[in-house]
Protein backbone atom coordinates (compact mmCIF):
# COMPACT_ATOMS: atom_id res chain seq x y z
CA UNK A 1 0.00 0.00 0.00
CA UNK A 2 1.42 3.39 -0.96
CA UNK A 3 2.25 5.96 1.69
CA UNK A 4 -0.37 8.36 0.32
CA UNK A 5 -3.07 5.75 0.81
CA UNK A 6 -1.83 4.89 4.30
CA UNK A 7 -1.89 8.54 5.35
CA UNK A 8 -5.29 9.08 3.76
CA UNK A 9 -6.80 6.42 5.99
CA UNK A 10 -4.90 7.73 9.02
CA UNK A 11 -6.57 11.11 8.51
CA UNK A 12 -9.96 9.43 8.08
CA UNK A 13 -9.59 7.30 11.21
CA UNK A 14 -8.66 10.45 13.10
CA UNK A 15 -11.27 12.75 11.61
CA UNK A 16 -14.22 10.35 11.58
CA UNK A 17 -13.51 7.84 14.34
CA UNK A 18 -11.58 10.14 16.66
CA UNK A 19 -8.44 8.00 16.68
CA UNK A 20 -4.96 9.29 17.41
CA UNK A 21 -2.82 8.33 14.44
CA UNK A 22 0.88 8.80 13.70
CA UNK A 23 1.25 10.13 10.16
CA UNK A 24 4.26 9.28 8.05
CA UNK A 25 6.50 12.04 6.62
CA UNK A 26 5.65 13.02 3.05
CA UNK A 27 6.75 15.57 0.48
CA UNK A 28 4.51 18.45 -0.57
CA UNK A 29 3.73 16.58 -3.81
CA UNK A 30 2.56 13.48 -1.92
CA UNK A 31 0.39 15.58 0.37
CA UNK A 32 -1.27 16.99 -2.74
CA UNK A 33 -1.96 13.42 -3.83
CA UNK A 34 -3.69 12.70 -0.52
CA UNK A 35 -5.78 15.82 -1.04
CA UNK A 36 -6.60 14.62 -4.55
CA UNK A 37 -7.76 11.26 -3.23
CA UNK A 38 -9.96 12.98 -0.69
CA UNK A 39 -11.59 15.00 -3.47
CA UNK A 40 -12.17 11.97 -5.68
CA UNK A 41 -13.91 10.13 -2.84
CA UNK A 42 -15.72 13.22 -1.47
CA UNK A 43 -14.07 13.04 1.94
CA UNK A 44 -12.40 16.47 2.03
CA UNK A 45 -14.23 17.47 5.22
CA UNK A 46 -13.43 14.19 6.97
CA UNK A 47 -9.72 14.32 6.11
CA UNK A 48 -9.57 17.99 7.09
CA UNK A 49 -11.03 17.07 10.46
CA UNK A 50 -8.24 14.52 10.78
CA UNK A 51 -5.65 17.18 9.97
CA UNK A 52 -7.13 19.33 12.73
CA UNK A 53 -6.90 16.53 15.27
CA UNK A 54 -3.31 15.61 14.34
CA UNK A 55 -2.05 19.13 13.55
CA UNK A 56 0.56 19.17 16.34
CA UNK A 57 2.46 16.16 15.02
CA UNK A 58 5.97 16.82 13.76
CA UNK A 59 5.36 15.30 10.32
CA UNK A 60 2.04 17.08 9.74
CA UNK A 61 3.70 19.63 7.46
CA UNK A 62 1.43 20.70 4.62
CA UNK A 63 2.30 23.59 2.30
CA UNK A 64 0.33 26.69 3.30
CA UNK A 65 -1.34 26.95 -0.09
CA UNK A 66 -2.51 23.35 0.06
CA UNK A 67 -3.69 23.78 3.65
CA UNK A 68 -5.82 26.75 2.64
CA UNK A 69 -7.20 24.93 -0.39
CA UNK A 70 -8.05 21.88 1.72
CA UNK A 71 -9.78 24.00 4.35
CA UNK A 72 -11.83 25.76 1.68
CA UNK A 73 -12.83 22.46 0.07
CA UNK A 74 -13.91 21.11 3.46
CA UNK A 75 -15.98 24.22 4.15
CA UNK A 76 -17.73 23.92 0.79
CA UNK A 77 -18.25 20.15 0.96
CA UNK A 78 -21.77 18.94 0.38
CA UNK A 79 -23.32 15.53 1.04
CA UNK A 80 -22.36 13.18 -1.77
CA UNK A 81 -25.22 11.73 -3.80
CA UNK A 82 -26.12 8.19 -2.81
CA UNK A 83 -24.88 5.49 -5.14
CA UNK A 84 -27.90 4.23 -7.10
CA UNK A 85 -28.60 0.52 -6.94
CA UNK A 86 -29.35 -1.56 -10.00
CA UNK A 87 -33.11 -2.17 -10.46
CA UNK A 88 -32.66 -5.86 -9.67
CA UNK A 89 -30.81 -5.23 -6.41
CA UNK A 90 -33.09 -2.38 -5.36
CA UNK A 91 -36.15 -4.58 -5.82
CA UNK A 92 -34.67 -7.45 -3.79
CA UNK A 93 -33.62 -5.11 -0.99
CA UNK A 94 -37.05 -3.50 -0.93
CA UNK A 95 -38.64 -6.93 -0.57
CA UNK A 96 -36.45 -7.74 2.42
CA UNK A 97 -37.29 -4.39 4.01
CA UNK A 98 -41.01 -5.01 3.54
CA UNK A 99 -40.71 -8.44 5.14
CA UNK A 100 -38.62 -7.24 8.09
CA UNK A 101 -40.35 -7.33 11.47
CA UNK A 102 -38.74 -4.05 12.52
CA UNK A 103 -37.96 -1.74 9.56
CA UNK A 104 -35.91 0.59 11.80
CA UNK A 105 -33.84 -2.26 13.23
CA UNK A 106 -30.06 -1.68 13.44
CA UNK A 107 -29.41 -4.92 11.58
CA UNK A 108 -31.44 -3.68 8.62
CA UNK A 109 -29.59 -0.33 8.68
CA UNK A 110 -26.29 -2.19 8.48
CA UNK A 111 -27.62 -4.29 5.60
CA UNK A 112 -28.61 -1.15 3.67
CA UNK A 113 -25.16 0.32 4.25
CA UNK A 114 -23.44 -2.88 3.13
CA UNK A 115 -25.55 -3.01 -0.03
CA UNK A 116 -24.69 0.60 -0.85
CA UNK A 117 -20.99 -0.04 -0.23
CA UNK A 118 -21.17 -3.10 -2.46
CA UNK A 119 -22.62 -1.04 -5.28
CA UNK A 120 -20.01 1.68 -4.76
CA UNK A 121 -17.22 -0.88 -5.04
CA UNK A 122 -18.76 -2.44 -8.16
CA UNK A 123 -19.21 0.91 -9.89
CA UNK A 124 -16.04 2.52 -8.48
CA UNK A 125 -18.15 5.35 -7.11
CA UNK A 126 -16.63 6.95 -3.98
CA UNK A 127 -16.41 3.68 -2.10
CA UNK A 128 -14.16 5.15 0.60
CA UNK A 129 -17.00 7.43 1.68
CA UNK A 130 -19.42 4.50 1.83
CA UNK A 131 -16.90 2.46 3.80
CA UNK A 132 -16.76 5.31 6.33
CA UNK A 133 -20.54 5.36 6.60
CA UNK A 134 -20.63 1.66 7.41
CA UNK A 135 -17.76 2.03 9.90
CA UNK A 136 -19.52 4.76 11.85
CA UNK A 137 -22.60 2.54 12.14
CA UNK A 138 -20.55 -0.31 13.58
CA UNK A 139 -18.06 1.65 15.66
CA UNK A 140 -19.26 5.21 16.32
CA UNK A 141 -16.90 7.74 17.95
CA UNK A 142 -16.85 7.65 21.73
CA UNK A 143 -18.80 10.90 21.95
CA UNK A 144 -21.70 9.37 20.03
CA UNK A 145 -24.12 6.57 20.77
CA UNK A 146 -23.01 3.05 21.63
CA UNK A 147 -22.53 0.49 18.85
CA UNK A 148 -25.75 -1.14 17.67
CA UNK A 149 -26.64 -4.71 18.50
CA UNK A 150 -26.61 -6.67 15.27
CA UNK A 151 -28.32 -9.97 14.70
CA UNK A 152 -25.55 -11.71 12.79
CA UNK A 153 -27.64 -14.73 11.99
CA UNK A 154 -30.39 -12.60 10.43
CA UNK A 155 -27.88 -10.43 8.59
CA UNK A 156 -26.12 -13.44 7.09
CA UNK A 157 -29.49 -14.82 5.99
CA UNK A 158 -30.32 -11.54 4.22
CA UNK A 159 -26.87 -11.36 2.63
CA UNK A 160 -27.38 -14.88 1.32
CA UNK A 161 -30.70 -13.90 -0.26
CA UNK A 162 -28.91 -11.02 -1.99
CA UNK A 163 -25.99 -13.26 -3.11
CA UNK A 164 -23.65 -11.00 -1.18
CA UNK A 165 -21.77 -13.46 1.03
CA UNK A 166 -18.41 -13.03 -0.69
CA UNK A 167 -18.83 -9.28 -1.11
CA UNK A 168 -19.67 -8.99 2.60
CA UNK A 169 -16.42 -10.80 3.45
CA UNK A 170 -14.52 -8.28 1.32
CA UNK A 171 -16.24 -5.35 3.01
CA UNK A 172 -15.35 -6.68 6.45
CA UNK A 173 -11.72 -7.07 5.41
CA UNK A 174 -11.64 -3.44 4.27
CA UNK A 175 -13.28 -2.28 7.50
CA UNK A 176 -10.73 -4.10 9.62
CA UNK A 177 -7.56 -3.33 7.67
CA UNK A 178 -8.26 0.20 6.42
CA UNK A 179 -10.36 1.69 9.23
CA UNK A 180 -9.16 -0.63 12.03
CA UNK A 181 -12.62 -1.70 13.10
CA UNK A 182 -12.32 -4.32 15.81
CA UNK A 183 -13.08 -7.79 14.48
CA UNK A 184 -15.63 -8.25 17.27
CA UNK A 185 -17.63 -5.33 15.87
CA UNK A 186 -17.71 -6.57 12.30
CA UNK A 187 -21.24 -7.33 11.08
CA UNK A 188 -20.38 -10.93 10.19
CA UNK A 189 -17.66 -13.38 11.09
CA UNK A 190 -14.59 -13.36 8.88
CA UNK A 191 -13.84 -16.67 7.17
CA UNK A 192 -10.63 -15.66 5.42
CA UNK A 193 -7.04 -16.34 6.41
CA UNK A 194 -4.71 -13.43 7.18
CA UNK A 195 -2.94 -14.00 3.86
CA UNK A 196 -6.23 -13.89 1.94
CA UNK A 197 -7.23 -10.72 3.76
CA UNK A 198 -3.99 -8.97 2.85
CA UNK A 199 -4.33 -10.00 -0.80
CA UNK A 200 -7.83 -8.56 -1.02
CA UNK A 201 -6.85 -5.28 0.63
CA UNK A 202 -3.93 -4.79 -1.73
CA UNK A 203 -6.11 -5.65 -4.71
CA UNK A 204 -8.70 -3.01 -3.85
CA UNK A 205 -6.47 -0.16 -2.68
CA UNK A 206 -4.31 -0.52 -5.79
CA UNK A 207 -7.18 1.04 -7.74
CA UNK A 208 -8.17 3.69 -5.21
CA UNK A 209 -7.33 6.53 -7.61
CA UNK A 210 -9.23 4.96 -10.51
CA UNK A 211 -12.84 5.76 -9.72
CA UNK A 212 -15.82 6.68 -11.85
CA UNK A 213 -15.85 10.07 -10.13
CA UNK A 214 -12.30 10.62 -11.40
CA UNK A 215 -13.48 10.84 -15.00
CA UNK A 216 -15.35 14.00 -14.08
CA UNK A 217 -12.14 15.83 -13.20
CA UNK A 218 -10.51 17.92 -15.90
CA UNK A 219 -6.81 18.28 -16.55
CA UNK A 220 -7.10 21.77 -15.11
CA UNK A 221 -7.51 20.29 -11.64
CA UNK A 222 -3.75 19.50 -11.68
CA UNK A 223 -4.52 16.37 -9.71
CA UNK A 224 -5.78 13.77 -12.14
CA UNK A 225 -5.95 13.67 -15.90
CA UNK A 226 -9.33 13.58 -17.61
CA UNK A 227 -9.98 10.67 -19.97
CA UNK A 228 -12.46 10.16 -22.76
CA UNK A 229 -15.72 8.30 -22.26
CA UNK A 230 -14.45 5.45 -24.42
CA UNK A 231 -11.39 5.02 -22.19
CA UNK A 232 -13.65 5.07 -19.16
CA UNK A 233 -15.82 2.39 -20.72
CA UNK A 234 -12.88 0.01 -21.23
CA UNK A 235 -11.62 0.72 -17.73
CA UNK A 236 -15.08 -0.09 -16.33
CA UNK A 237 -15.04 -3.41 -18.18
CA UNK A 238 -11.77 -4.42 -16.54
CA UNK A 239 -13.05 -3.19 -13.19
CA UNK A 240 -16.22 -5.27 -13.45
CA UNK A 241 -14.21 -8.40 -14.20
CA UNK A 242 -12.24 -7.82 -10.98
CA UNK A 243 -15.45 -8.05 -8.94
CA UNK A 244 -17.02 -11.02 -10.71
CA UNK A 245 -15.74 -13.36 -8.01
CA UNK A 246 -17.37 -11.26 -5.27
CA UNK A 247 -20.79 -10.48 -6.73
CA UNK A 248 -21.14 -12.03 -10.23
CA UNK A 249 -24.65 -10.98 -11.25
CA UNK A 250 -24.34 -7.41 -9.96
CA UNK A 251 -20.88 -7.02 -11.53
CA UNK A 252 -22.35 -7.84 -14.94
CA UNK A 253 -25.35 -5.57 -14.36
CA UNK A 254 -23.09 -2.68 -13.34
CA UNK A 255 -20.91 -3.18 -16.40
CA UNK A 256 -23.82 -3.18 -18.85
CA UNK A 257 -25.29 -0.08 -17.19
CA UNK A 258 -21.92 1.68 -17.52
CA UNK A 259 -21.61 0.46 -21.10
CA UNK A 260 -24.94 2.03 -22.06
CA UNK A 261 -24.03 5.28 -20.32
CA UNK A 262 -20.64 5.40 -22.04
CA UNK A 263 -22.20 4.87 -25.46
CA UNK A 264 -24.59 7.74 -24.78
CA UNK A 265 -21.72 10.04 -23.82
CA UNK A 266 -19.65 9.03 -26.83
CA UNK A 267 -22.58 9.81 -29.14
CA UNK A 268 -22.92 13.23 -27.46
Amino acid sequence: MEITTRNLFRLLRAGVLGRQEAVEPMSAWKWSRVYGLSMVHDVEAETWAGIGLLKDQFFMRLPNALRQQWEQSAANARPAPRTPLTPRLAKRLERLEDEADRPADATLSVLRSMVTLSQSLLTADRWVRQLLSLATLLSPPATHHTPPRIDREQLEEWLGELDMERMAQLECVLLMHLLHIDEKRLPIMLKLSEEQQQEKVEEIVATIEATTHQWQFSQGSKIFVHNSSSSAMYWQARHSVRYLKYHPKESLSSFFNSFVQSLTKIEE
